[in-house]
C-alpha cells in the first residue's frame, strides 16, 4: 500500500494508538535542518531517527492509516 518495508510496516503497525505514535515522535530529536530545508517521507523520519512538525505529521498519518483510521493533518500558520 505504502510501499514500505516488511521491517517498516512491522514498525509503523507496532505504533497502533495516538499515545504510542506520540510516545515515538517523542523519543527521537527534533529535525533543525541544519542542511537546508527538508520533508522527509515516514520511511526517512524511521531511517533518520529525527522529524520536525510536518515530518512526524506524516509518520504518524501512515501509522494510523495502516491501523484503519482516517488521519486528518492540519497546518496552522501564525503571521
Amino acid at each position: 500500500m505504502f510501499l514500505l518495508t516488511k521491517e517498516e510496516e512491522v514498525f509503523l503497525r507496532k505504533l497502533n494508538s495516538p499515545a504510542k505514535i506520540q510516545d515515538y515522535l517523542d523519543s527521537i530529536p527534533f529535525n533543525f535542518e541544519k542542511e537546508g530545508e527538508t520533508c522527509m517521507s515516514p520511511r526517512r523520519v524511521m531511517r533518520e531517527k529525527k522529524a520536525h512538525c510536518i515530518e512526524g505529521g506524516f509518520l504518524a498519518a501512515a501509522a494510523l492509516l495502516l491501523q484503519g483510521r482516517r488521519p486528518l493533518i492540519l497546518n496552522l500558520k501564525v503571521d
